[in-house]
């Protein structure tokens, strides 16, 4: 009864916290992003990863590196990618800890939407309507499937996991060649920039023949071939989340990390600031100018009136500042404590929707050099 309590009180808790934040992002109209970008992962088999390492390119960008991203279940009939958003919707409703979780995280979980390959063009024009940075598609794991080519012509950019052994090596290239087919070179109406094939299940202990000779290979056949190795670790499987990232050091420690680098380097163009690093950048520019005004106007106040009027002068400022932090900041409340109405704050809670879920939250901290650009 109270898990569920807590949930109903969650899933009034997220959007409008989230809008917030969100509104600190860069989006498809500022400098960095002016597009939206369609990236699939296909294979012509399944069991290669391609589901499982969509999602954690999808959860970095999203919760650590700031993008608006949606993602485009075309994987019939197994539609994997729905399977994972299920499977922690339950977790939502009955686990209270994984609740707090999604709270202090304070980022709208990115859609998930399911689609047909032959409505799959449509789906994504859909998406594309509101404004996502990146729209992330899972393919199915065939090419025998009405409407596959239309979908090909209207991704941007396509990736391809691969595993250590000669049939799957194999069925790479020969998707590879069909894909070629379908470039923007190819064709002019297309959308298809390029396909980019990348070890997945990397393993250590495995011959390096197979590596080497494979890379030869691919060169000798024109196909790309990233430098990013996706390692065969338990890891990789067991803390992969529709709602939450892996932690950046264990994405780099699984390959993933260059990965995601190799991705945007392709799709956005080398030295690209993601929209959270920019968002830190700021902060911290207003942050270090703080320091720099702050000793020159104590310095001039003593001179000129003297130290006391400048400690006084110092003394105000604090008061003030902390006076701006009691009204804009405030710190999520014990479950057992939110106020259905207000998330126990005096001003309004902000509401989060997750399909049939709600959480509700006070407003969120804001970054000091937000504050006067919020009402």
């Amino acid at each position: 009864m109270h898990c569920c309590f807590n949930a109903s009180l969650m899933l009034r808790h997220i959007e409008a916290l989230t809008r917030n934040q969100n509104s600190h992002r860069l989006n498809n109209n500022s400098p960095l992003m002016k597009n939206t970008r369609v990236i699939a992962f296909a294979t012509q088999k399944g069991g290669a990863g391609k589901s499982t390492i969509g999602t954690h390119v999808a959860s970095a960008l999203c919760y650590l590196y700031g993008y608006k991203v949606a993602m485009l279940d075309c994987d019939y009939p197994q539609n994997t990618l729905h399977a994972y958003r299920n499977h922690e919707q339950q977790l939502l409703q009955s686990d209270v800890a994984f609740q707090e979780r999604l709270i202090k995280q304070g980022v709208t979980p990115y859609p998930i939407a399911i689609s047909s390959v032959e409505k799959a063009v449509e789906a994504i024009d859909t998406l594309a309507e509101k404004e996502f940075d990146f729209i992330l598609v899972d393919t199915p794991g065939t090419v025998n499937v009405v409407g596959l080519s239309e979908l090909l012509e209207r991704v941007d950019y396509i990736f391809l996991p691969m595993e250590p052994d000669m049939g799957t090596i194999a069925s790479t290239m020969s998707y590879m060649h069909i894909l070629g087919n379908f470039t923007r070179q190819q064709r002019p109406e297309s959308n298809l920039e390029g396909f980019y094939a990348f070890w997945n299940k990397f393993l250590k202990a495995e011959k390096r023949t197979v590596y080497t000779k494979t890379a030869e290979l691919f060169r000798e056949k024109g196909y790309p071939l990233l430098n990013s190795r996706v390692e065969s670790l338990v890891s990789i499987k067991d803390k992969r989340s529709t709602m939450f990232p892996m932690p950046e050091k264990e994405l780099g420690k699984l390959g993933l990390g260059s990965l995601i680098t190799e991705i945007l380097e392709l799709v956005l163009g080398k030295g690209t600031v993601t929209p959270a690093a920019h968002s830190v950048g700021i902060f911290r520019l207003w942050r270090d100018a703080g320091y720099a005004i702050g000793a020159l106007l104590t310095g001039v106040l003593a001179d000129t009136l003297g130290l006391g009027a400048a400690l006084a002068a110092i003394g105000g400022l604090t008061v003030l500042s902390s006076l701006v932090i009691r009204r804009r900041m405030y710190c999520l409340p014990a479950p057992d404590s939110i106020d259905t109405a207000t998330g126990g704050c005096t001003r309004p809670a902000q509401t989060f929707r997750l399909n049939s879920t709600q959480l509700v939250r006070p407003l969120s901290p804001h970054p000091f050099w937000s504050l006067l650009r919020c009402a």
